[in-house]
């Protein structure tokens, strides 16, 4: 214990002490982990990689970047998993449309507008500094008369400071609420036992998965009642109207992480005492804004525990490059793989092909069919709202 304490402080280029007492803390804690032992994993069955090498022209193993070895790990190996925002593609909201939607039916169900500027909270902070380019077309889809001032802006600093987070907390539990179970959690459940790093507030893999492996929602996630018609009826009403919140809560959301967090070292301890024969990082990109990383202490503590570690590294998303580049210089001997995919696309292709319903095409021609259909954000099975 002692031994692995010191690896980890003394590092010359550690030069900030406050980070050198969190990251002790991770080793240092009295906190266990359950973990199966080897006679608990499940058999795996060689069926599952045979319809996947079948499913595929090539060795499995031959190109780096391939989803098939991707795949076979995952079916064959125990991992740690982080997953973000783009493994529940087609399920939870995500992205620019998310960010934008409270400030926009704010503006359309509001009856009153308070006389007075109120203090907004960081979350709505940031909301309104990246929504500054928001006009009343994009309210009513109408265009002003020639002359007539535009009040979007100033309409919107009028917020209830409540309102847009209880607004994304209820979008994001939309499909919990309705009990999905989309193809994008079941291909872990062909997995032994493993852990899972979930970095989403939906509560999906939770509901999918929780039985077989160990979840942690590192940043919360929302009861499920929150994604309720009814809860969107009050906030809507109650929130705009009289500034209330849907629930109180302890969610981190789009805001960065801090190094004083002690719940948030609490969660982070699990993946510094597991043991995985691969790291899958699926969808997820440390809570990159394209000028910082908000899950930072998560990077670091991620970097320290593993800057050792021999075995692969998968980095699984659209765009896997710019990640694969950050962690393959900071991790010393992990080959670091960039697996260019669509976590949704690829996960239902996964399913077909160990049902054997590929009739001869590999896995990434099916998933371009997917895409180039116009279904590269959809969950699989379709579901109709």
């Amino acid at each position: 214990m002692g031994a692995r304490k010191r690896k980890l402080t003394e590092p010359a280029r550690r030069t900030d002490p406050h980070r050198c007492r969190i990251a002790e803390r991770y080793y240092i804690s009295g906190v266990r982990l359950f973990l199966a032992t080897d006679a608990d994993l499940r058999p795996f069955a060689p069926s599952v990689v045979v319809s996947l090498l079948s499913a595929h022209s090539r060795p499995a193993l031959a190109p780096k970047s391939d989803p098939v070895s991707f795949l076979c790990r995952l079916c064959t190996g125990r991992g740690l998993y982080l997953l973000g925002a783009g493994t529940s593609a087609g399920e939870a909201p995500f992205g620019t449309a998310l960010l934008r939607s409270p400030l926009v039916d704010f503006l359309r169900y509001a009856r009153s507008f308070s006389a007075t500027l109120p203090e907004q909270p960081p979350l709505s902070r940031m909301l309104l500094e990246t929504s500054t380019d928001l006009t009343s077309f994009d309210i009513d889809s109408r265009t002003l008369l020639p002359g007539s001032e535009d009040l979007t802006q100033e309409l919107l600093r009028l917020m209830p400071p409540n309102f847009p987070r209880s607004y994304l907390m209820h979008k994001l539990a939309v499909a919990r609420f309705r009990r999905r179970k989309s193809h994008n959690y079941l291909p872990f459940r062909f997995a032994p036992p493993s852990l899972f790093m979930n970095y989403n507030h939906d509560g999906l893999a939770d509901d999918v998965i929780s039985d077989l492996h160990r979840v942690i929602a590192v940043h919360g996630s929302i009861d499920r009642w929150i994604g309720a018609p009814e809860s969107l009826d009050f906030i809507l009403s109650a929130g705009i109207d009289y500034g209330l919140a849907i629930a109180p809560d302890a969610l981190l959301m789009l805001e960065p992480e801090s190094y004083a967090d002690l719940e948030l070292s609490r969660r982070l301890l699990p993946m510094t005492r597991f043991r995985p024969a691969f790291i899958a990082i699926i969808g997820y990109s440390f809570g990159w804004t394209g000028r910082r990383h908000n899950d930072a202490v998560s990077l670091d503590c991620f970097i320290d525990v593993y800057r050792e570690f021999a075995g692969p590294v998968f980095v699984v998303e659209p765009h896997p490059e710019r990640l694969q580049e950050i962690l393959a210089e900071r991790l010393h001997a992990a080959p670091v793989v960039a697996v260019t995919a669509r976590w949704n696309l690829l996960a239902h292709a996964f399913l077909v092909a160990r049902a054997g319903r590929l009739h001869g095409r590999n896995l990434n021609d099916y998933c371009a069919e997917l895409y180039d259909s116009g279904r590269g954000e959809t969950a699989f099975p379709l579901f109709v709202d």
